[in-house]
């Protein structure tokens, strides 16, 4: 990841009192902001200095990772170097970035 980093976390909401307790234990809790709707909790945390090698970050990573039977988590760091990186089932909860060329900057159509 880069210096500061954009998080974005999508898990089953059946997860969610499990993952509000692992960022009150890392002291993440107020790093993030959180909604759901029927089916997802997300949360979503902005400017973090998110590296693997820091504890907080290694326990939020492990709670990701660990369903591999179920399925249902997924998380996205982009780093301000845009790097990303996925941990989890991003592909079975459709969590992943996109990239979008605004074509009023870039002349696609004058191309040959």
């Amino acid at each position: 990841m880069g210096y500061r980093s954009e998080v974005f976390i999508k898990i089953d909401l059946k997860h969610k009192d499990e993952l509000n307790q692992v960022l009150k234990e890392n002291d993440l809790l107020d790093c993030f902001k959180t909604t759901n709707d029927e089916n997802y909790y997300y949360a979503y945390g902005s400017w973090l200095k998110f590296y693997e090698g820091y504890t907080d970050v290694k326990a939020l990573i492990n709670f990701i990772e660990d369903d591999e039977e179920e399925n249902s988590k997924a998380m996205l760091a982009i780093g301000e170097d845009d790097a990303t990186t996925y941990w989890g089932a991003y592909d079975e909860v459709e969590l992943w970035a996109l990239c979008d060329v605004n074509s009023e900057n870039f002349p696609i159509q004058e191309l040959r």
